[in-house]
C-alpha cells in the first residue's frame, strides 16, 4: 500500500462476492489484487454490560463521570458512550488517543478529584500523500464549509474542513496544513459565519 501513491477510489459500487485476491462487483467486474483489505466498521462489545444490567445505547451508557447506570462500575474507551459536558449530548469515539485521556479522567474521578469528559476527540491519520488531523465530533448532517484547494491538479491539496450546526463549528480536518490544530480547536463551539471560515484570507486566530 506504502508504494501505491495514486489509489482509484471506487464509490457507490456494490460487491457481490470477495476473496483471498479478488473482489468482484455488482455489475460483474472482477477487480483482482495481491491483498484484499475488508473494513466494515465497528460494533462496541455490550454483550457483558448488558447481561450486568447496566444501560446500553450505542455503548455502555455513562455520565460525564464516566459512572454507569450501576454506581460502582465505570466505562471508558470506544465501547462508552459518555455524555460530553460542552454538547449536552453522548458521545462514543473509536480512537486510541480519547481512550487514552477518559483513562487519565476516570482514575480522577475515582480518586476523588473532578474531572469530567470535557475535551474535543481528535485523531489524526495518514492516507498516501495526504495527511490529517480532525478535531470536534461533526454529523452527517452538519453543513460543510471547505477552506483551501480540495485538489491543486497533482491530487495533493491544502485544505481546512469545517462541520457547522446552526453557525456552531462542530468539527474541523486540516489536511496537509500543519501547526492549527490549537486554533482549530479554539474554533469548536464557537458561532462563525461560513464566509469567514472559508475565507483564507482571515487568519485562523482570528476567527475564534
Amino acid at each position: 500500500m506504502a508504494r501505491c501513491s495514486r489509489p482509484t477510489w471506487r464509490t457507490g459500487e456494490r460487491v457481490d462476492a470477495v476473496t483471498a485476491r479478488t473482489v468482484r462487483l455488482g455489475g460483474g467486474e472482477v477487480l483482482e489484487a495481491d491483498v484484499v483489505v475488508l473494513g466494515v466498521g465497528a460494533t462496541p462489545n455490550v454483550e457483558l454490560a448488558e447481561a450486568a444490567g447496566l444501560l446500553v445505547d450505542d455503548g455502555v451508557v455513562t455520565d460525564e463521570h464516566f459512572a454507569t447506570s450501576h454506581p460502582d462500575v465505570y466505562a471508558i474507551g470506544d465501547v462508552a458512550s459518555t455524555l460530553h459536558t460542552g454538547r449536552g449530548e453522548a458521545v462514543r469515539v473509536e480512537h486510541w488517543d480519547d481512550a487514552v485521556r477518559q483513562g487519565e479522567a476516570v482514575a480522577s474521578v475515582l480518586l476523588g478529584q473532578d474531572a469530567a469528559y470535557d475535551w474535543e476527540p481528535y485523531f489524526f491519520t495518514d492516507q498516501y500523500d495526504l495527511g490529517m488531523e480532525y478535531v470536534g465530533h461533526g454529523s452527517g448532517d452538519d453543513d460543510v464549509v471547505v477552506r483551501g484547494e480540495l485538489d491543486d491538479g497533482a491530487g495533493d491539496g491544502e485544505f481546512i474542513v469545517f462541520w457547522q450546526r446552526d453557525g456552531v463549528v462542530t468539527a474541523a480536518m486540516n489536511v496537509n496544513i500543519w501547526d492549527v490544530q490549537d486554533d482549530l480547536r479554539a474554533l469548536v463551539g464557537q458561532e462563525v459565519s461560513a464566509e469567514r471560515l472559508a475565507d483564507p484570507n482571515v487568519e485562523l486566530a482570528d476567527l475564534a
